[in-house]
């Protein structure tokens, strides 16, 4: 039996007969969904309390059990649509994050920097994947704000798998290329020299 069913049927539990198979049933349900039983405990103390009322009033019964169950429900649907309205304000109120994707395509082969940050600022990490080596300085030096001066003539075959982190120094971004075999570069005068 499912949930929808059970709630349903429960009404019917406590305002006539029902067939003894799919009170079993209800039965069952009920020992497996705590969601269930938590529903029916509360239709259950509705009704005692509904009984008690009639009692101490001594008042012709008005409402019937259904009348009862379909005002707890309702109770039940405001407090879910309030929480609900509570929970989407609060979301709209955290600072809004993107992922941000950028391509950038060297001699055909392609670039992607991926970092989750704010819309407003660069994503942080960026990575060269098979460029040569020219490309590679020509972008960190316009990064930067130095100028390149490339003596060797291997820089432009020498192709790197290379994750560029900006936010380290120029000084160590060099220290970083200079570990790749056939890389010699070294800083002068506010410019990137790659020596041969």
């Amino acid at each position: 039996m499912k949930c929808n069913e059970f709630k349903n049927i429960v009404v019917d539990l406590f305002d006539k007969e029902v067939d003894p198979q799919v009170k079993v049933e209800c039965e069952r349900h009920l020992s497996e969904c705590a969601e269930c039983r938590k529903y029916y405990d509360g239709l259950l103390e509705a009704a005692d309390l509904l009984r008690l009322k009639t009692k101490e009033d001594k008042v012709s019964s008005a409402f019937s059990f259904k009348k009862l169950a379909a005002m707890f429900i309702s109770i039940l649907v405001l407090s879910g649509i309030a929480y609900a309205a509570i929970h989407i304000v609060s979301q709209s109120q955290q600072p809004q994050q993107t992922e941000q994707t950028s391509v950038k395509v060297h001699h055909q082969q392609t670039i992607t920097e991926s970092q989750a940050t704010p819309v407003d600022t660069l994503a942080l990490t960026y990575v060269f994947e098979n460029v040569p080596l020219d490309e590679i300085i020509k972008d960190i030096v316009l990064y930067y704000h130095k100028a390149a001066d490339i003596k060797s003539e291997q820089a432009h075959n020498l192709r790197l798998y290379y994750k560029w982190d900006r936010t380290a120094t120029i000084e160590s971004v060099v220290d970083d290329l200079n570990h790749f075999n056939h890389v010699n570069i070294s800083i002068e005068d506010n410019k990137l020299i790659v020596n041969p």
